[in-house]
């Protein structure tokens, strides 16, 4: 597993998984902010209390199901605008109550002169993916991905580094954002699938051509 995390592997993946994956992707990301928009409007329109307690609720939503959808493509599944709508309300409260975990815990982290927040951020960086992909509780993934990334935090953040620099350096010299969006999510998720064991098979997946899009 250790030699698949390097700068080359992250770089290659984010690309191939781009290029792959751009027109989904942007389909995905046009479907979530008209609906997003849609649900708004409708909700302050009733009431403004209302209308923020939607917004809030429709956020967690989205956000869910853009990743659930985002690491089906990563794996060479099809994906599903259903997903943005029918998630379990268990696991999206585990998501929900994760994210604030998370927030407070590399928060702290951050004020504790930077590098420890840092450390933080890399040790829980899969508890999001493993209560999307895995149906885990918002302790048991947090528990899982420190064990999991133990030994490769630096391995990560280097190739996050590294790869993130090229984007940067890229999209000042040439117009990348279309394509960078996608491939900074999918090298994201890349140590994901490879602390997991599921790389080899979503590289099979997506070999194999599929890629198919469901209605719901």
């Amino acid at each position: 597993m250790k030699e698949l995390m390097t700068v080359g592997s992250f770089l290659n993946f984010g690309i191939e998984s781009a290029k792959r994956n751009f027109l989904k992707f942007f389909g995905m990301i046009i479907f979530a902010i008209v609906a997003f928009i849609i649900i708004v409007f409708v909700g302050y329109s009733i009431n403004e209390s209302f209308g923020g307690i939607l917004t809030l609720v429709f956020s967690i939503l989205i956000s869910f199901g853009f990743l659930k959808n985002t690491i089906n493509l990563t794996k060479g599944e099809p994906i599903s605008f259903k997903a943005f709508f029918s998630a379990n309300p268990v696991t999206l409260l585990h998501f929900f109550v994760a994210m604030i975990i998370l927030f407070i815990v590399i928060s702290i982290g951050m004020i504790l002169l930077i590098i420890p927040g840092i450390i933080l951020s890399y040790m829980l960086i899969l508890t999001p993916y493993l209560i999307i992909d895995k149906n885990m509780g918002a302790i048991e993934a947090i528990t899982e991905s420190m064990k999991l990334t133990k030994g490769y935090k630096m391995d990560i953040f280097v190739g996050h580094f590294i790869v993130f620099l090229l984007i940067n350096i890229a999209s000042m010299l040439i117009v990348t954002l279309p394509f960078t969006i996608p491939m900074a999510l999918f090298v994201q998720i890349y140590p994901y699938l490879v602390l997991t064991g599921q790389l080899e098979n979503a590289k099979a997946k997506m070999d194999g051509g599929s890629d198919a899009v469901q209605a719901g």
